[in-house]
């Protein structure tokens, strides 16, 4: 397909119509990446979540190192 061409206002339209079927059906024609996906955003979730209850609960009780991997040190705590 030679763009050159085309008219600006069909090569407008062209791309919007890429855009929309692309948005819509790419997930199902790459349906591997988008399970990897998932299966990626799950994982890193998971071990997001575990670190911040891990570090929320523990940090007071690290003393220093707990208070140099801080970017806030809440006031309050010894």
């Amino acid at each position: 397909m030679d763009l050159s061409k085309m008219k600006n206002d069909r090569k407008l339209f062209l791309c919007r119509w890429y855009y929309r079927a692309g948005f819509a059906f790419l997930p199902f024609l790459n349906k591997k990446y988008v399970i990897m996906s998932k299966i990626g955003a799950i994982i890193w979730t998971t071990g997001l979540t575990a670190w911040i209850t891990i570090f929320q609960l523990n940090r007071a009780e690290w003393d220093k190192a707990g208070d140099q991997i801080s970017f806030m040190i809440p006031t309050g705590i010894p």
